[in-house]
């Protein structure tokens, strides 16, 4: 129930752009439901997702390894969430925001689709720019 409640903090600080406490946030960091993927592995895969996605981006430029604090919950069987932190290039300089990816995990995985922080009622599928 405490971790719940810390991921839908954490989720409703990151949607106000604001970032919970180090004190307050949860050190469950063991994400071996995950078929033994670490946080380092799952953020590598997300990094690649946002990377890839980001060509098709029309102004906005992702900041190619900056993916942290990643937060994952199990949600429906083998579908997972999981949502990270990130920078990019806009109009304002460098900017941080959060994505949010469902994926289907079964061996190998199959994202459903993608949330970003500015369309943030949105889930859509990958783009892929080739």
């Amino acid at each position: 129930m405490i971790r719940l409640l810390l991921v839908l903090l954490s989720a409703i600080a990151l949607n106000a752009g604001l970032s919970l406490p180090a004190s307050a946030q949860s050190n469950d960091d063991d994400h071996s439901y995950i078929n033994g993927r670490t946080d380092e592995q799952l953020l590598a895969m997300l990094d690649d997702y946002v990377k890839t996605d980001s060509r098709t981006w029309s102004y906005n430029r992702y900041a190619a390894g900056s993916m942290h604090d990643i937060e994952v919950t199990r949600r429906g069987g083998r579908v997972i969430r999981m949502q990270a932190s990130y920078a990019y290039d806009g109009f304002m300089g460098r900017m941080l925001g959060w994505v949010e990816m469902d994926i289907e995990w079964n061996g190998n995985t199959a994202l459903y689709c993608i949330t970003y922080h500015d369309y943030p009622d949105t889930c859509r599928p990958i783009r892929d720019p080739y």
